[in-house]
């Protein structure tokens, strides 16, 4: 339970683990709150990840963006993704108008449901962050008015952090960026039951294959190119690059290197969870196999990336049985569950050294 949380209808007693990414780390601790797995153990945030089907490339190149080129890994649409192909009801629910959102958040917490939240980086008090991102998400785990805070769990911190109210207020309600935060949260209504795992698989499989031909939704922003035509594009432009970019050409540069192998976001850290999800969901012959030539790959076409492996605190140790053909069920074989989750029981703590982002993908492939 969240014990500083005075109010007990305002507290929902959410584990939280230290996540990779944030929208797939908060899926994953939502999953777990509602018990919902392929197995006594909670889904890992690889197979999270893969079982969205979010793998995906958006790359704009244009000479008066700031910056002149960004990557993004993954589609915006990663929770209702997840939700629609393991057969969980559940609404993202977004609105301009401040009142409605805020109430629309604590009548979820008042049910006991901790609740997925769109927040821009820079408003939330407890981060240090000065770049904008609307992107990110967090989970909303309980409130108290009358000291005029929420407790939420936030991927990259081990422990529960205490936000302002006016704080989190600002945060959904930021305008920056081509995605506007719009008061944007998940209410969940899970069934009992997730959709049949080969289902699942399947469809969020054939969802990545999709989107990289092209026969998905196509890129509604100018200058956007997506999928392997986003790779075509990117390799007929990079010759123009130091021409688009000027005297920005090395600031530029910078900037996409962190985006692909620093933040991951541009898709090293993605196409490591989508290979999590992958081997997890391969037969015993297969993991041992895509063990071996993981351990093989020393050298990486971006120079000093190398293979990492996951970061226990981060995934637990799960994997998809062979007991269904062709998928199966998820099986951990780990017994140790204390580093895995706890309950949000504890006052804001620091930030955990263990938060780094941490691959075993090469950036670059």
């Amino acid at each position: 339970m969240v014990e500083s949380m005075r109010t007990a209808a305002h507290s929902t007693g959410l584990r939280h683990r230290v996540a990779d990414h944030a929208a797939s780390g908060a899926m994953r601790d939502l999953l777990e709150h509602h018990r919902l797995s392929y197995a006594p153990e909670p889904l890992s945030e690889g197979a999270v990840f893969g079982l969205s089907g979010a793998l995906d490339l958006r790359m704009r190149m244009a000479a008066n963006g700031v910056p002149v080129i960004d990557l993004q890994g993954r589609a915006s649409s990663l929770e209702t993704d997840l939700c629609r192909h393991l057969g969980i009801n559940a609404e993202l629910y977004t609105t301009d108008d401040a009142q409605a959102g805020r109430q629309a958040l604590q009548a979820e917490l008042d049910a006991g449901n901790p609740t997925l939240v769109r927040a821009d980086l820079r408003a939330l008090d407890y981060r240090e962050d000065e770049r904008h991102d609307t992107r990110h998400a967090i989970v909303v785990a309980g409130y108290d008015n009358d000291a005029g805070v929420a407790c939420v769990a936030d991927q990259g911190f081990a422990e529960p952090q205490h936000c302002s109210l006016a704080a989190l207020a600002r945060s959904r309600a930021s305008p920056w960026g081509a995605e506007p935060v719009r008061h944007a949260m998940l209410a969940l209504r899970p069934r009992r039951q997730l959709a049949d795992p080969r289902d699942a698989t399947a469809a969020a499989l054939r969802r990545v294959i999709a989107t990289m031909r092209g026969s998905g939704k196509l890129p509604t922003f100018p200058n956007v190119h997506s999928g392997l035509d986003g790779i075509d594009a990117l390799a007929g432009g990079w010759s123009l690059l130091p021409e688009m970019a000027g005297s920005r050409l090395g600031e530029t540069l910078a900037a996409l290197r962190f985006r692909i192998g620093g933040s991951g976001t541009g898709g090293a850290l993605y196409r490591s969870l989508q290979a999590r999800f992958l081997h997890e969901a391969a037969p015993p012959s297969a993991r041992r196999s895509s063990v071996a030539a993981r351990s093989s790959a020393t050298t990486s076409p971006m120079p000093g990336v190398r293979w990492r492996e996951p970061s226990p605190s981060a995934t637990p140790s799960s994997h998809i049985a062979s007991r269904v053909p062709g998928c199966g069920a998820f099986r951990c074989s780990s017994t140790d569950t204390s580093r895995r989750s706890r309950p949000i029981s504890r006052p804001a703590g620091k930030r955990s050294a263990t938060a780094q982002q941490t691959t075993f993908a090469p950036a670059l492939s």
